[in-house]
């Protein structure tokens, strides 16, 4: 049985599981239930496999045969909304074999990126040669258990750069990343992106030399570190907060939310914004906007349609324009309502593999859980 998030009450936001093993013999067959996964569906039914981490060997890699997602007769508690409202618990059932014995595994839903993980990112890319030059790194703000949340400054800061607009004529470029800690993989994504922009290629030097890009690379440093799913340690989905978040209770979001109103007040409000995220139910990667009414008619689409034009990991089909009221909370709803950013946008990026265009995964490597599987070219 999973642990719920911390301090989000009982049965609630059970998902994400990291947890070690020892004492398992090679050559054994293992099987797994988790019996309180709070989602009625989950990419465990379209491929996805667990991934596991081997002491000896030093290294993650996906395994699992058998991997079930369904439905068990274990209900969770009723809702706040509908006290009437019995919902049943799912199961992930896995059976794994490992080939060292005496070894320490770990196992977990989806590769793990902790806050360890993104300090020693910014420890090694600050060695880059000429990196203050490129990057400011400032403490935003202290978080609930006084954890340091990241605000990065990417640009040309070097007077001198060849070709580099004045600073005052920039365009601002806001990117945030893991408000949710079980969705990891935006963690992946954003750290290329830094490393992408602070290197020494021909369009990151022209980005640099004409953007300004402010970067929140972990929104929620304290659910990171306490293995929730989705909440902070408040017991709150931050990505919930953007409305009136409060200093006291959500200070990653309060302050966040000041550095975007404190730029559109000085004329500067972000040409694009982008919040990155991690989809437990679809493949491919994707965009939600929010749609625009005249004179803006259809620019919030200009962005997904050149994401599409250059990446073949990019579903232009599953990018949706509609703003649910669930959502009206949400960064990407506030920073278009409230500060008028028309390109605000919630970058979607699946746990589990494409099914679209050369990466495409075949449907009998995904049932047989092969690794070697070359795309829709064959094997």
């Amino acid at each position: 049985m999973l642990q719920s998030d911390i301090n989000a009450g009982f049965g609630k936001h059970n998902q994400w599981f990291y947890f070690s093993i020892e004492g398992m013999m090679s050559n054994v067959s293992y099987k797994f239930n988790i019996i309180n996964m709070s989602k009625a569906n989950s990419q465990f039914n379209s491929g996805m496999q667990p991934v596991i981490y081997s002491k000896i060997d030093d290294c993650w890699r996906r395994i699992g045969d058998n991997v079930l997602y369904l439905r068990n007769h274990y209900r969770k508690c009723p809702g706040e909304k509908n006290p009437n409202a019995w919902i049943s618990y799912s199961s992930a059932i896995f059976v794994i074999q490992v080939k060292n014995d005496n070894d320490v595994y770990s196992l977990a839903y989806h590769y793990p990126y902790t806050y360890t993980d993104y300090q020693k990112f910014m420890s090694r890319v600050s060695l880059l040669p000429n990196f203050d030059l490129k990057c400011r790194r400032q403490l935003l703000c202290k978080t609930l258990s006084h954890n340091n949340c990241d605000l990065l400054t990417i640009t040309a800061f070097d007077p001198e750069s060849l070709g580099a607009s004045p600073l005052d004529e920039r365009k601002y470029i806001f990117l945030s990343s893991r408000v949710h800690p079980g969705e990891t993989n935006s963690s992946f994504i954003i750290e290329g992106v830094i490393a992408f922009l602070l290197s020494d290629e021909a369009t990151a030097i022209k980005l640099r030399s004409t953007c300004i890009f402010k970067i929140i690379p972990m929104l929620n440093p304290d659910g990171v570190i306490n293995g929730s799913h989705r909440c902070s340690l408040a017991g709150v989905d931050l990505n919930r907060q953007w409305q009136a978040p409060m200093l006291k209770h959500h200070p990653t979001i309060y302050w966040a939310k000041k550095v975007l109103s404190h730029l559109v007040a000085k004329g500067k409000r972000p040409l694009l914004s982008c919040d990155f995220h991690g989809h437990s139910k679809r493949k491919n990667m994707f965009l939600f906007g929010c749609e625009t009414l005249a004179p803006n008619d259809g620019l919030e689409k200009i962005f997904p349609q050149l994401m599409s034009d250059r990446s073949s990991l990019f579903d232009l089909s599953q990018c949706k324009y509609a703003i649910e009221k669930s959502k009206e909370a949400t960064a990407r709803v506030v920073i278009w309502r409230e500060l008028g950013v028309v390109a605000s946008y919630t970058l979607e990026s699946t746990y589990c593999g494409i099914d679209i265009g050369p990466l495409k995964v075949c449907r009998t490597c995904i049932q047989l859980g092969s690794e070697r599987c070359t795309g829709a070219s064959g094997h």
